[in-house]
């Protein structure tokens, strides 16, 4: 049960990270500016990864050492993995992907059939296809859609 409950989530996330990109459709269209949420979720909250000067990314020239020398961002990073495996905590968009991600993983991990009907597969699949579907649409079309 746990794994239809951890699919659903990751419906719910996936709907939170497509709404940011939308931002005018969402429950969020007249923040301020000024607010933190904005800042961080907004379009163009990415940016926050890089190091910026007058509001763009400063281009990055040399390989650096943490990535041992073999992975050279194209901009100046804001910290450390800013822009690979730490990005996450960068953006909205980035952080609703990888809980969308994680909810997937454990529900993996997790997983133990239910109502086995025959063939298993395509009942599990229904299942938790259906399970996505409706986090997904439950957040995003009617949750977080502008009132």
């Amino acid at each position: 049960m746990i794994t239809f409950i951890l699919i659903f989530f990751a419906g719910v996330f996936k709907a939170f990270s497509d709404k940011l990109k939308v931002w005018d459709s969402s429950i969020w269209w007249n923040l301020p500016k000024d607010n933190w949420f904005y800042k961080w979720a907004a379009s163009g909250s990415w940016l926050i990864k890089w190091k910026l000067k007058d509001g763009k990314p400063i281009p990055n020239t040399k390989r650096l050492w943490y990535y041992l020398w073999l992975y050279k961002p194209d901009n100046k990073e804001r910290f450390f993995y800013s822009s690979t495996f730490l990005v996450m905590f960068t953006d909205g968009w980035h952080t609703g992907q990888f809980l969308m991600r994680s909810a997937f993983m454990f529900a993996v991990i997790f997983y133990k059939p239910i109502l086995i009907l025959e063939p298993v597969w395509l009942t599990q699949y229904i299942f938790m296809t259906v399970c996505y579907m409706i986090g997904f649409t439950l957040f995003y079309d009617l949750i977080l859609k502008k009132r």
